[in-house]
């Protein structure tokens, strides 16, 4: 009977041990190293725009290209935005990543002198398949997912 017990009190604390490590935040040398794998310039690869949807391929003159600078700011066709990154100890939407992508517009005052700032958060995953960076991001607002390849 001890011996059951003392073999119950093992894999409990095994089981514990291993769940606690998949729930933490990266520590901070992840974290600087997700930071400089996302900086550079982005091609769209794939999108879909309903999550049931697998993203599908993009059409060559439906090309779209994102640029994640080292400063803080992104630039997504004409549009210019801030960014930063969040950690998360839980998965939110799926488990393919804790990490999300935050992108801020419309940071200056309008005509009125009034702020109409716009806030998107993404959940972001990089990936890197036959030395091909990709860059995956799903919408927290609406469940797109775009699939992006690494230009430079």
């Amino acid at each position: 009977m001890r011996v059951l017990l003392f073999i119950v009190v093992i894999i409990t604390s095994i089981s514990c041990n291993n769940s606690s490590s998949e729930k933490q935040i990266p520590n901070k040398t992840n974290r600087e190293s997700i930071r400089q794998d996302i900086i550079g310039i982005w091609e769209l690869f794939k999108r879909s725009y309903k999550p049931t949807e697998e993203p599908k391929l993009v059409e060559p003159n439906d090309k779209e290209y994102l640029e994640i600078k080292n400063d803080g700011t992104c630039q997504h066709g004409r549009y210019e935005a801030k960014w930063f990154l969040s950690y998360t100890d839980d998965f939110i939407i799926d488990s393919t990543s804790k990490v999300f992508f935050t992108e801020l517009t419309y940071l200056s005052p309008n005509s009125w002198g009034e702020y109409d700032r716009t806030i998107k958060p993404y959940q972001i995953k990089v990936t890197t398949e036959n030395n091909i960076k990709y860059l995956y991001i799903t919408s927290l607002k609406s469940s797109d997912t775009r699939v992006y390849i690494r230009k430079n």
